[in-house]
């Protein structure tokens, strides 16, 4: 039995069924006993049992490595603006390697490919930045604005340079 920490928000979109697409649940913040919890956790055993399946970036997110590890864990923005980042990484086909726990707090995207290093901070602050790196040049890092465009245009810049 394997469970995920979900972030404490209304209407944010958990899972989807087949037939409707548009479900939103409230099931992260309560046990599966049903009863409410301090820090939610959601039990997956009992979501298969029910024939949900997780959005891929929820499940993405569910999967966030670190969390021990850090001092500041991500708050509600810091996963809102990953989750963001996450769709339009699925919808532009770039599939992170690996989904953590900032060291700064917040949450990172990290993709590694043909010797390139390159990674989305969606921070706790609510400010996301972006570096990429051939590990041997400096690194070129930015800043990214929170709207949906600049955050497209980001992940593109990274899958140019990760194919290049």
């Amino acid at each position: 039995m394997s469970a995920a920490h979900f972030p404490q928000a209304s209407a944010v979109p958990l899972w989807t069924t087949p037939k409707a697409r548009k479900t939103r649940a409230r099931a992260y913040t309560t046990k599966s006993s049903g009863t409410l919890a301090q820090n939610p956790w959601l039990v997956w055993h009992s979501v298969r049992a029910t024939g949900f399946n997780i959005s891929g970036p929820d499940h993405r997110l569910s999967e966030i490595t670190a969390l021990r590890a850090v001092e500041e864990k991500p708050n509600e923005l810091a996963y809102a603006n990953a989750r963001r980042t996450l769709e339009l990484a699925e919808l532009f086909e770039i599939d992170p390697t690996d989904v953590t726990a900032s060291a700064e707090g917040g949450v990172a995207l990290c993709f590694k490919a043909n010797g390139m290093y390159a990674d989305i901070e969606c921070f706790n602050s609510g400010e996301i930045w972006a570096i990429i790196s051939d590990r041997i040049n400096p690194a070129s890092t930015w800043a990214v604005e929170t709207s949906t465009a600049r955050i497209a245009a980001a992940l593109i810049k990274i899958k140019s340079e990760l194919n290049a």
